[in-house]
């Protein structure tokens, strides 16, 4: 999951919901299902022995539970030593800095997009001969498409532990107010934007917050829908340029700007600085639709206003070209100078075992557990939204806004580049022409580090 602005401008590593408690005493049997030492195809397990360290996330919710979870996992490998690190900042550069001076955490938090770069730059280590070696790991007990989005290159290069692909939120209550048919799976954008004008109201008073049909924010799990639903891709099929500037692409990111300057059917960037709404227009009642994650559900559930009406999920709107969803994700990778690897990898699987996972969903970890089982808690759960299959049902359709390991500086270039098109209107396909030379030569910049093209 890439860092992102989130409701009152906090971190959208959030705190989830809250079910019942899972036991972290005991010793748990999966926690002693690491890889052995390699013996040979008949020969005896090892104990598990070395030191890791583990840089996560300083969130109190990461903070309490892995030091619950390493404390299990010392406990059934007694002779391993893991510390528990709150050092991850989102920095890669520190990161690698970290491994290239040798004193690197043997495990690292991690995202779908963060892990690929430390990869190219040789970072973290291919996971495929501890895989190969595991009889215990079972594909099936988790989100395959999850799974998959830690694959690079052909290689295994992480492993997923959470996920919350994006889906649209809706005010059940206003759109029953206005007569209007509520979303469900056969939504076009046409269909979308005829409900959006129909719910939006905006205000000429800049002191009074108006109600629209739409909030929406800049970022690219948010708007790299709108180009694939186009027809349009972020980057081109080998990862090495950038294909925003195909007439796909412009096209979906301006329909997503006229949006806000020519339909005026959702909130500026201006209108929510000024009513101090963040990115939680939504949360007043007063939003008919939001495209979210799961981890903006507590925010949700904790609005006064929604929590007198009557509000729910449905699958993003089909564009021209079907219907694609952005899917951030958390999760593991391996240091390739561990000098304890067989240790490392064993915590990591332990970390995403249904044990851990359900313990995620009990502690209050953002995200849905990649462990099918673990997730299925959150559907049991009794509060809104009704339709939370919604959430599990999206990974048929979500993928990773990055498939390249040489984007991210060019993102953010691109994000820095736009953000007063999006802020007052104007022509992407002008911002885009202008920006697309320097941006494909930051991405030319990032390929010629890469030490494992």
């Amino acid at each position: 999951m890439s860092p992102e602005t989130a409701p009152f401008g906090r971190s959208t590593r959030r705190v989830m919901l809250r079910i019942a408690p899972v036991s972290l005493t005991g010793p748990l049997a999966f926690a002693a299902c690491g890889p052995a030492a390699d013996t040979g195809p008949a020969g005896p397990a090892q104990p598990l022995k070395g030191a890791i360290r583990y840089s996560h996330l300083s969130t109190k919710s990461h903070v309490d539970v892995f030091q619950k979870l390493a404390a299990q996992f010392q406990q059934a490998n007694p002779a391993v030593q893991v510390t528990a690190e709150p050092t991850w900042k989102w920095d890669n550069a520190k990161y690698i800095a970290e491994a290239v001076g040798g004193d690197a955490a043997d495990v690292v938090w991690t995202s779908e997009n963060y892990v690929t770069p430390l990869y190219a730059r040789g970072v973290v280590a291919e996971l495929d001969s501890f895989i190969t070696r595991d009889k215990t790991l079972k594909p099936a007990d988790y989100f395959n498409t999850v799974f998959g989005a830690y694959k690079f290159r052909g290689k295994q290069v992480g492993l997923p532990i959470l996920w919350g692909a994006y889906v649209m939120y809706y005010n059940k209550s206003l759109f029953g107010r206005f007569g209007r048919k509520l979303p469900d799976d056969s939504w076009t954008w046409d269909t979308f934007l005829d409900a959006a004008k129909a719910l939006s109201r905006p205000s000429n008073d800049p002191a009074t917050f108006g109600q629209y049909g739409f909030e929406t924010r800049w970022h690219e799990n948010v708007w790299a829908p709108w180009v694939w639903n186009n027809g349009g891709d972020l980057f081109t099929p080998d990862g090495l340029k950038m294909a925003l500037d195909k007439p796909e692409a412009i096209e979906g990111l301006q329909y997503l700007i006229d949006l806000i300057h020519r339909h005026r059917v959702a909130p500026t960037s201006d209108e929510l600085s000024n009513h101090k709404l963040g990115t939680n227009a939504f949360g007043t009642g007063q939003v008919g639709m939001a495209w979210n994650a799961i981890y903006f559900l507590p925010t949700y559930r904790n609005s006064d206003a929604l929590q007198q009406m009557e509000w729910d999920v449905a699958p993003i709107p089909k564009g021209k070209k079907g219907r694609a969803t952005t899917n951030p994700t958390s999760g593991l990778g391996l240091w390739k100078g561990s000098k304890s690897p067989d240790a490392a990898y064993a915590f990591m699987k332990f970390l995403i075992s249904e044990e851990a996972s359900k313990a995620y969903v009990a502690e209050g970890v953002d995200g849905l557990p990649v462990h099918k089982a673990a997730a299925d808690q959150v559907l049991k759960d009794g509060g809104p939204p009704k339709s939370k299959q919604v959430y599990i049902d999206a990974f048929t359709y979500a993928k990773p806004a990055f498939t390249t390991p040489y984007g991210q500086r060019a993102i953010q270039t691109l994000n820095d580049d736009i953000k007063n098109v999006f802020k007052t209107g104007g022509s992407v396909k002008d911002v885009i022409t202008g920006s697309i030379a320097k941006l494909n030569q930051i991405m030319q910049e990032e390929i010629s580090a890469d030490t494992k093209k």
